[in-house]
């Protein structure tokens, strides 16, 4: 598609639902979610919508992911049956490892890719938090309050 939304072009054919695309880093592949296996999976594909390629190969739902600014690993959430977790996956070497338990919403890299920038959620409240890279080191970068309750009384719980 060109920047004034001309050109438009669709590049899977199937009746899966393929989904949140995102382009790597140099532009070769696309990363994105097909339920192809009866679950929200990672693939990549090429910009014409050739060579599917399964990311990983779990018994985890995936779900958000974002590719390392040097396009060498894919952080993301995903859910084994215990609720969402927050997992990083180096391409070249194909090993996965779980960073977090309970995290929502899309991980991102930092520019430096030291960092990752992720939601958590304990009860009715979510905060954004900073972890290292290799999951250590997690700290609050926000303070959030529970969203005030009305009673059926009219008064704020």
């Amino acid at each position: 598609m060109n920047a004034d939304g001309s050109g438009l072009k669709q590049i899977t054919h199937d009746d899966y639902n393929d989904q949140v695309a995102k382009w790597s880093p140099d532009g070769s592949r696309i990363l994105f979610f097909s339920d192809k296996t009866g679950r929200n999976q990672l693939y990549t594909m090429r910009p014409d919508g050739s060579d599917w390629q399964p990311l990983l190969t779990s018994s985890r739902e995936d779900h958000s992911a974002s590719w390392s600014h040097d396009g060498q690993r894919i952080v993301f959430t995903a859910d084994a049956g215990h609720g969402m977790d927050i997992y990083t996956s180096d391409l070249k070497t194909g090993e996965t490892r779980q960073l977090t338990t309970n995290a929502l919403g899309t991980p991102f890299w930092s520019p430096d890719e030291k960092t990752i920038v992720f939601t958590f959620r304990r009860e009715d409240q979510s905060e954004i938090f900073f972890m290292d890279a290799d999951g250590t080191n997690q700290r609050k970068a926000s303070y959030s309050c529970r969203v005030p309750q009305v009673s059926s009384t009219r008064k704020m719980q």
